[in-house]
């Protein structure tokens, strides 16, 4: 259990940490901060329809197989070189 509460806290650090970071977020891209402040919404739309349709899609696999493999694929993208490359 102190596994899974550690990775559901990473995740929720990884993933909310925008809320933050707005102000330079809106610099870097030289937009409004309520503009950038869309991202959130953006996200929250995408988990709200995301997360159902991902419990749907694997409902039918082992439940730790199914949390290991969204887990390395979650790993995987957030320490790829694209997540961090500045444009």
């Amino acid at each position: 259990m102190w596994l899974l509460g550690g990775v559901a806290f990473i995740m929720g650090t990884c993933e909310l940490i925008v809320a933050g970071l707005l102000p330079e977020i809106a610099a870097a891209l030289d937009v409004s901060v309520s503009s950038a402040g869309l991202l959130i919404t953006v996200f929250a739309v995408g988990m709200m329809v995301g997360a159902p349709a991902m419990s749907l899609a694997t409902l039918r696999l082992p439940r730790r197989s199914a949390m290991i493999a969204a887990l390395i694929v979650f790993a995987a993208r957030d320490r790829s070189p694209d997540a961090c490359r500045q444009r």
